[in-house]
C-alpha cells in the first residue's frame, strides 16, 4: 500500500529574501537608498514583498543582507515589529561575488522546504500558493515561471527558462531557446545548497548558476503563474511602471 507523502503547509515555510545588493541602477531614483528601501506607492520594496508574504499566510523570513548592512538590519527589525513578524537579517560578507552567496548564508538555519524571494519583485500571493500546490513531495525545486513572454516588462533583461513539459532544462539570460521567464520566485530544499557550491566553485556565484546545476541534475521544475501580476523593479523606468500598475490596480 502506498503511502501519501507529507504536504507542504504554506504557513511552515519560511522565505529567504535577497536584499544583500547595492542596487547601483536603482540608486538614481531612490534618492540612494538601499535597494530593498526604494518606496513604490509609499511603500519600500522590502514592504510590499512582506505585505504580499503575510497575505500568503508567511510569517518567518530570513533577509539577507550587505550593502549597507546596520541601516539594512535597523529597517528589517523595524518592519518586524510594524508587521509582527519573525524576520532575522543574515550577514553576507560575500554578497559582491554573486546572489547565490546570499542563498547560502542561509544554509546553517535551512533544514527543510523554503522559498526564495528578491526584495525589489512585486508578486502577488497566489504565486507563493501555486508552488505549494504543485509541490508533491518528491523533492524537487520549483521556479514560478511567466510563460506570457510577450508581456514582461523590460523582456531584454529578464532571465529566461526552456522547459520540457514542467522540467526546466535551461535558464539564463543568454539562452536562445526558451518558453517562459523566471519570476525570481522559488520554492527549494536543502539540496539546493550543494548546487550553489558546485556552481561557485566553477566561478559562477549566481542563484542562476546554482539552478543551472539543478537542471543539469533533473531536480526543478517550472511552475506557470498564469495571470498573477508581478515586476522585477530593478531601475527607474520600471519603479515608474510599478506606480502606474498599482495606481490602476487599486
Amino acid at each position: 500500500m502506498k503511502t501519501q507523502k507529507n504536504k507542504l503547509a504554506i504557513t511552515d515555510i519560511p522565505v529567504v529574501i535577497l536584499a544583500a545588493g547595492e542596487g547601483s541602477r536603482l540608486s538614481n531614483g531612490n534618492g540612494n537608498l538601499p535597494k530593498p528601501m526604494a518606496l513604490l506607492k509609499g511603500l519600500s520594496l522590502l514592504e510590499h514583498l512582506l505585505i504580499t508574504c503575510k497575505k500568503a499566510g508567511i510569517s518567518r523570513f530570513f533577509v539577507v543582507i550587505g550593502f549597507m548592512r546596520d541601516e539594512m538590519d535597523a529597517y528589517t527589525q523595524t518592519l518586524a515589529e510594524k508587521y509582527n513578524l519573525r524576520i532575522k537579517a543574515v550577514q553576507n560578507n560575500d554578497w559582491k561575488e554573486g546572489n547565490g552567496t546570499s542563498v547560502a548564508a542561509c544554509a546553517p538555519y535551512l533544514k527543510g522546504a523554503f522559498f526564495i524571494a528578491m526584495c525589489d519583485h512585486i508578486l502577488e500571493p497566489m504565486m507563493f500558493e501555486k508552488l505549494v500546490a504543485s509541490d508533491s513531495g518528491d523533492g524537487f525545486c520549483h521556479l514560478a515561471v511567466d510563460r506570457r513572454i510577450d508581456q514582461v516588462f523590460d523582456p531584454e533583461d529578464a532571465t529566461r527558462v526552456n522547459l520540457k513539459g514542467d522540467l526546466i532544462t535551461e535558464i539564463g539570460k543568454d539562452i536562445k531557446t526558451y518558453n517562459g521567464i523566471d519570476t525570481g520566485l522559488f520554492l527549494c530544499r536543502p539540496f539546493l545548497f550543494d548546487a550553489l557550491s558546485n556552481s561557485r566553485e566553477e566561478g559562477d556565484a549566481s542563484l542562476s548558476g546554482g539552478v543551472r546545476k539543478l537542471t543539469q541534475a533533473g531536480k526543478i521544475k517550472g511552475v506557470d503563474i498564469g495571470n498573477c501580476f508581478w515586476l522585477d523593479v530593478d531601475t527607474p523606468e520600471s519603479l515608474r511602471h510599478g506606480e502606474s500598475v498599482l495606481s490602476n490596480l487599486n
